[in-house]
């Protein structure tokens, strides 16, 4: 989980905050993404912690 608040699948995707909105789209991109660079401009300013987000994207082979 990259952002604090919990959301699930069954979450409507216009029901989410800004966090978890980032948060889903860093996601998307480590999953589907080929790229082994990612650029995201402010992740700190979505409510995503550095360190979670190190280690998720580590876990996929990719940098941010």
């Amino acid at each position: 989980m990259l952002a604090d608040e919990w959301f699930g699948p069954e979450t409507p995707v216009t029901s989410l905050s800004g966090g978890q909105s980032r948060a889903l789209m860093i996601a998307d991109t480590a999953f589907l993404s080929s790229s082994p660079v990612v650029l995201i401009d402010e992740i700190e300013n979505a409510g995503i912690d550095r360190n979670k987000r190190s280690r998720f994207l580590s876990a996929r082979r990719k940098s941010c």
